[in-house]
């Protein structure tokens, strides 16, 4: 990584994973002017990851058109952005814990309808309706 202030080379000073998710905390230092700042890194789904189609059809991940997809079912809340955001990372930790590239549409449906459930269920039922495969 280059250094944000000078643009030369920089060094990992300090590493940790964080504990319920997929991504790593660093501390870096630059070799020239010796700034110091943090970053926090994840995983890119739509490079890493696929959604495989019905038609067997692959394409990238989307964390938007999931994000897009819950925030619609949770019209009905006050909180939606709030509460979207934070079920959207808990899809996407379930997606990542499958330990597969590939994703199914039907198993990401599943997974982001039982999600919805524990939390709202108006708001499951409203994603079924509108995601449900059989449509």
């Amino acid at each position: 990584m280059k250094c944000p202030y000078c643009n030369a080379r920089t060094k990992v000073t300090n590493s940790r994973s964080h504990n319920n998710d997929y991504s790593v905390w660093r501390r870096r230092q630059c070799k020239s002017c010796n700034a110091i700042w943090s970053t926090d890194e994840q995983i890119t789904l739509d490079t890493s990851h696929k959604v495989v189609r019905s038609d067997n059809h692959l394409e990238p991940f989307s964390r938007d058109v999931l994000f897009i997809s819950i925030f619609e079912s949770l019209a009905h809340r006050n909180d939606r952005l709030t509460a979207s955001t934070a079920l959207i990372n808990t899809v996407i930790d379930q997606v990542l814990s499958l330990k597969s590239a590939e994703v199914p549409i039907s198993k990401l449906v599943v997974l982001v309808g039982e999600t919805l459930n524990r939390f709202d269920k108006v708001a499951a039922s409203v994603y079924k309706a509108k995601y449900s495969l059989n449509n």
